[in-house]
């Protein structure tokens, strides 16, 4: 009978850092089969941030699958810089979810026929129904800014960075911070938090 046995240099193999964007990029160029874990990194985020600038979890799933299949399909067009894939594909949601609410306002809304096709993670019905309680509230609250303030909470509430948003809206960082500094207060009061209770501003 044979042992099984390891071999020492795997034993002491350390763990290997975390895919940067910028390596998945490049593999997804060469094999669109590499896009998966690029998808998998930003689809939670991505689908919360078109629920919150669409208000309809449908309609978020929709627009979130046309940005992946407008990214896969432009990334020859990617100009690749240091931590940059993030905002540019949230540039192309912030585009998509501005022409679908364009064309809300035009037209009623269509039913996504293809709504079969979305991958189901299988979490319980219960914790379903406490995310989009969740998220139904943060847009309801969101509904009541400004357009400008309103586009920065929705993306920094996506995960995304000042930085990020900055060059997504085409804007400073310090607008930014500004900008969301006078959202965050407006949101505060309109929960009945003081900035001074909270004694912190950040979101």
């Amino acid at each position: 009978m044979h042992a099984w046995r390891v071999h020492p240099a795997k034993e002491s193999e350390p763990p290997r850092a975390p895919v940067g964007d910028a390596d998945l990029v490049a593999a997804a160029r060469v094999d669109r089969r590499a896009f998966a874990p690029l998808y998998e990194r930003y689809c939670d985020d991505l689908l919360r941030y078109c629920f919150y600038c669409l208000g309809d979890w449908d309609d978020a799933a929709d627009a979130a699958q046309q940005v992946f299949t407008n990214a896969m399909a432009g990334l020859s067009h990617f100009t690749d810089r240091d931590d940059s894939f993030r905002p540019w594909l949230f540039r192309i949601a912030h585009n998509e979810v501005c022409t679908r609410q364009q064309q809300h306002s035009r037209r009623p809304q269509r039913p996504l026929l293809d709504a079969a096709l979305v991958v189901d993670h299988a979490p319980s019905p219960e914790d379903l129904a406490i995310a989009a309680d969740e998220h139904e509230r943060v847009r309801q609250l969101l509904a009541h800014l400004a357009p400008e303030r309103r586009r920065i909470c929705e993306l920094r509430f996506a995960g995304l960075r000042d930085r990020e948003i900055a060059a997504i809206l085409d804007k400073s960082e310090g607008a930014v911070r500004t900008t969301q500094f006078r959202a965050i207060a407006q949101l505060h009061d309109l929960l009945g938090i003081g900035l001074t209770q909270t004694g912190n501003t950040d979101v």
